[in-house]
This record gives C-alpha cells, sequence and structure tokens, in this order.
C-alpha cells in the first residue's frame, strides 16, 4: 500500500504541475495558440 501511493504521489504531482504549465502557457499566449510540442 504505501509503496504504491510513492509511485501515484509524484506521478499527480507531475500532472497537476503540468497542467498548471499548460494553463499558464495558454493564458499567456491568447485566445488563439498553438498547441505545444511534445516533449
Amino acid at each position: 500500500m504505501r509503496v504504491r501511493i510513492m509511485t501515484w504521489l509524484p506521478a499527480l504531482a507531475g500532472f497537476f504541475a503540468l497542467t498548471l504549465f499548460a494553463d499558464k502557457a495558454a493564458a499567456q499566449c491568447g485566445p488563439v495558440c498553438p498547441p505545444p510540442p511534445p516533449p
């Protein structure tokens, strides 16, 4: 159980940070913005 939590926590934090970063980039770009290139 602990191993599963330790695996999901960084994944969830990374997903949240990625969503926040994409939202901020979209807000900076404006209403019309091309999708960012995949990493």
